[in-house]
């Protein structure tokens, strides 16, 4: 074989393996760009699956804040004209004479959140006792227009029946004003 033939074969399979080499470079560098393409796509989906969790707490935090709302507005209703009876019978207590003793307090609810009436029961030593009785009430200020409807001896006692109008300063502050802020 000639030296021309030789170099000629030479640079054919130096050739080849350029081209060879080449070939092997573009698919490690096509490879890599896939694998990097691959790697951004799965963060990418991380970050969505990552947003989409998210998206369902603040859902979840929405629903809650509406059955919040929906919750304070059954309350109001309920506890529009609610009474406060333990700060009422703790302040009458006050106010009542030592000679007068209560049977029986009923309470009727007034319409459309009024208030309502408050009717008392009770047994008084004089019927000095049942005016100081009146008196009484008449100095609360949740009340308003007490009226005895009648007072009766019995038994050296003096059975009686009084009635109030709760007046709006008596109704209770555990209604909520107002909605969510």
């Amino acid at each position: 074989m000639s030296q021309s033939r030789r170099r000629q074969k030479n640079t054919v399979a130096l050739g080849i393996g350029a081209a060879v080499l080449l070939l092997i470079g573009a698919w490690f560098w096509s490879y890599q760009r896939v694998s990097n393409v691959k790697a951004q796509r799965a963060n990418a989906q991380l970050a969505i699956n990552s947003l989409n969790l998210q998206m369902l707490k603040l859902a979840d935090i929405q629903q809650l804040q509406s059955d919040l709302v929906s919750r304070q507005q059954v309350q109001q209703q309920v506890l529009r004209g609610d009474v406060s009876f333990y700060r009422l019978i703790r302040e009458m207590a006050y106010t009542m004479p030592s000679n007068v003793h209560l049977t029986a307090v009923t309470f009727q609810k007034g319409s459309s959140g009024a208030a309502g009436t408050i009717t008392f029961t009770g047994s008084a030593k004089s019927i000095k006792d049942v005016a100081s009785w009146l008196d009484g009430l008449a100095q609360l200020k949740w009340i308003s227009n007490p009226w005895v409807s009648n007072a009766a001896l019995s038994d050296n006692t003096y059975q009686f029946n009084s009635q109030a109008t709760l007046s709006p300063a008596d109704v209770s502050a555990r209604a909520p004003v107002g909605g969510v802020q």
